[in-house]
């Protein structure tokens, strides 16, 4: 097994031969680097195409709302702690490179959220605030 074959489930099938008949679906989206390569290798015909810069951010951008639904999916259905996390890498690798896109690498993400964090704190305590009063 290819180590991307295990999430093709999510794009399978680009062709399907069904009675002789060659079944086309369309995705229109982005999709990590070794997938197009991996459903080569299975004999599985596909189209794709390489974005220009700003397609990239708006395709990340899309990315970004397609895995967070799947994280929220899967905490709705109340899959496996392994799932969840699954997807929760999804979107961390989405951000790392939409980040990427700006001129930040991971390791001045990384100071950037400490410096977050030494300033406004995290999210340690679980505050959920409610409401604020002030001298109007």
């Amino acid at each position: 097994m290819f180590p991307s074959d295990d999430i093709l489930g999510i794009i399978e099938p680009i062709l399907i031969n069904k009675g002789g008949k060659m079944i086309t679906t369309d995705y229109n989206k982005l999709v990590r680097d070794l997938i197009v390569p991996s459903l080569g290798r299975r004999g599985v015909f596909s189209e794709s195409r390489q974005l220009s810069e700003n397609e990239f951010r708006k395709a990340l951008d899309n990315k970004l709302d397609e895995e967070v639904a799947e994280f929220h999916e899967a905490v709705t259905l109340e899959l496996p702690k392994e799932k969840q996390i699954e997807e929760i890498v999804d979107i961390i690798s989405v951000l790392l490179t939409r980040a990427q896109t700006l001129g930040c690498n991971k390791d001045e993400l990384e100071i950037k959220i400490i410096a977050k964090e030494m300033d406004k704190g995290g999210f340690e305590t679980r505050t959920f605030l409610i409401s604020t009063t002030e001298q109007g």
